[in-house]
């Protein structure tokens, strides 16, 4: 009597295919098949074994229920049985079996009962965790506009203070302070025709200086150099620190234009005197 393995061979001849064929088509590996059709596939647990046995006769038209022996399996000794568990890695193998020659292909996995059941309770717990997250923020920001309702004084004190702190620390100029500083030059002895005016940096300084309405100087004054002009009528001057610069203006020193880091627009040098924003 012709066993499972040899009818399965048999319908393979009689529809002209190679083994290889059979291997492109269901990715089932060659080692495997032969087993198959060998009857040699003691090494196998039972479960994958059906599988391999399912795709192979749905390949070639035939009902794998017709193919497969249950009535074995039911007999064969509960110990023999290899379990998922207990089985191999997939597309690994114990030495000497016929699966050392080619892996299991990854196609003929299929997820058991107890992964579909923790991959289920995964997603449960993490959209729980969602949920429980969503409500906690919610209800936190219910309690504190709960709490605003119950003690509006409260809320208005507390802006009525914020608002004179608010209003402590902005300083108040005094109605008499000047918006300009106006330097007069002292008198000389002699007819003031022209304007000279020297400059000295203790500190690198940004300098731009019109001379009767022409620019004559746009860049840095770098620290420890002097620079000397002269001017029929007016200059206008804007440096970027005013604390690091030092003028002369027809023999008289002005050193005290502002702070450190300060910078000064608009100073205008005339015959009369200097005028400092």
């Amino acid at each position: 009597m012709e066993s499972n393995g040899e009818k399965l061979k048999k319908l393979r001849l009689e529809k002209g295919l190679s083994l290889e064929e059979v291997q492109k088509k269901t990715k089932v590996g060659l080692n495997i098949l032969k087993a198959i059709e060998g009857d040699s596939v003691s090494n196998l647990s039972p479960i994958y074994l059906k599988s391999f046995i399912k795709i192979y006769c749905l390949f070639l038209g035939v009902n794998y229920k017709d193919y497969t022996a249950e009535e074995k399996e039911k007999s064969q000794p509960t110990a023999q049985k290899v379990s998922a568990k207990e089985a191999a890695p997939f597309g690994e193998a114990k030495k000497g079996s016929y699966l050392d020659a080619e892996p299991l292909k990854l196609g003929a996995f299929r997820p058991g009962r107890n992964m579909k059941i923790a991959i289920i309770f995964l997603i449960v717990a993490a959209v729980v965790s969602l949920i429980a997250f969503s409500l906690g923020k919610f209800i936190s920001s219910r309690q504190a506009t709960i709490a605003v309702k119950k003690h509006p004084a409260k809320l208005s004190a507390a802006k009525k203070e914020v608002k004179k702190v608010k209003v402590a620390q902005e300083p108040k100029l005094p109605a008499s302070t000047p918006r300009l500083q106006e330097i007069p030059l002292k008198p000389r002895k002699d007819a003031i025709s022209s304007i000279h005016l020297g400059m000295r940096a203790s500190e690198d300084c940004f300098v731009h200086l019109k001379v009767d309405g022409k620019v004559v100087f746009h860049r840095m004054l770098q620290k420890g150099r002097f620079e000397s002009w002269e001017a029929k009528d007016r200059m206008e001057l804007s440096i970027g620190n005013a604390g690091a610069v030092e003028l002369e203006v027809n023999g008289q020193i002005f050193s005290k234009l502002g702070r450190k880091g300060e910078s000064k627009k608009g100073i205008l040098i005339t015959k009369s005197g200097v005028t400092i924003p």
